[in-house]
């Protein structure tokens, strides 16, 4: 564990792990999944490399920022979170590294928002070299992450918003590489990326959190409505999202291999482990699902990508 009061005095290698720390880093960087993926849906296609190239950079650093943004703005709560922490055995992808460090005291406040700053001015000018509009995207999502942030004592609803916010960040992908976005599909990419967030992140994380969120006073599904409640609308959101994986075969079109392989890994990563959490309603079974759910969107890339260009090798 890294000591606050020398912490000015660490390694660059290790104050940038402190820095990743504060964006969720292994979060941050596979969530660049979500833009891409909304970019070969919208293309049928990879796009060209340099889109890739600068579409990863400024996705990676538009999920730093917000990410940052949530810890930055959350820090007084997070403070006070480490006085009941809630315990569970196994890995949690959002906490791979150290956890809250700006709450913790290993990151100054000033530094945070530097920080967040840089990394914001990054996503802008990549953003921007892609289409003019990916910008109004991201700055339409971090506003939508500063209202989450700010109704975590006051809604339990907020789960909305931030499957709004993860929609809109994913769709600035599919914005990036077609003139004229074709709104059925994208519609349906859209509702598929937010049933997502809200079933298999925003809804099982604060099902994990449920003991620091009851101290804390944060309303969330689970602490205001309950397990059963907040399992209900896991299971729903999450068969919603999996059912826009199979429409959107249909719409684009999208050919048999992804259709098999979007509703076997809609069932091994959303599906079951929500059954077993709803069997089993323990942290580390909300947590089993986060992590599988975390990664969908990388394992959905990968299959889109298989089946688009596998028959073209055969």
């Amino acid at each position: 564990m890294v000591n606050r009061n020398s912490a000015e005095a660490l390694s660059p290698l290790s104050q940038a792990k402190l820095f990743l720390a504060f964006s969720r880093g292994l979060q941050a960087f596979i969530s660049i999944a979500q833009p891409a993926l909304g970019a070969v849906v919208a293309l049928v296609a990879i796009p060209a490399w340099d889109v890739v190239v600068i579409g990863f950079i400024a996705a990676w650093a538009g999920n730093n920022a917000a990410f940052a943004i949530n810890d930055l703005l959350d820090v007084e709560l997070d403070k006070k979170r480490f006085n009941h922490l809630r315990k569970f055995e196994g890995f949690d992808i959002d906490t791979a590294l150290v956890r809250h460090p700006l709450a913790q005291g290993y990151l100054s406040y000033r530094s945070g928002v530097i920080w967040i700053g840089a990394s914001s001015l990054i996503a802008v000018m990549g953003a921007y070299l892609l289409n003019p509009w990916c910008v109004v995207l991201f700055v339409v999502a971090l506003v939508l992450e500063i209202c989450y942030c700010r109704l975590s004592q006051i809604s339990a609803f907020k789960f909305l918003i931030t499957g709004v916010m993860v929609a809109v960040g994913a769709m600035a992908g599919w914005v990036a590489v077609v003139e004229k976005v074709a709104l059925l599909p994208a519609l349906v990419f859209s509702i598929w990326i937010a049933a997502w967030e809200i079933g298999g992140r925003n809804i099982v994380n604060d099902w994990s959190d449920i003991d620091e969120d009851v101290h804390l006073g944060i309303k969330t599904i689970p602490v205001v409505y309950g397990h059963k409640v907040a399992g209900r609308l896991i299971l729903f959101f999450l068969f919603l999202a999996v059912g826009c994986s199979a429409v959107i075969a249909y719409l684009l079109p999208l050919n048999l291999i992804y259709l098999v392989g979007a509703l076997g890994e809609g069932w091994y990563a959303l599906l079951y482990p929500a059954v077993r959490l709803l069997k089993n309603p323990s942290p580390e079974k909300a947590i089993t699902l986060f992590n599988r759910a975390s990664l969908y969107p990388l394992v959905m890339l990968a299959i889109i990508v298989v089946s688009i260009y596998l028959p073209r090798m055969v």
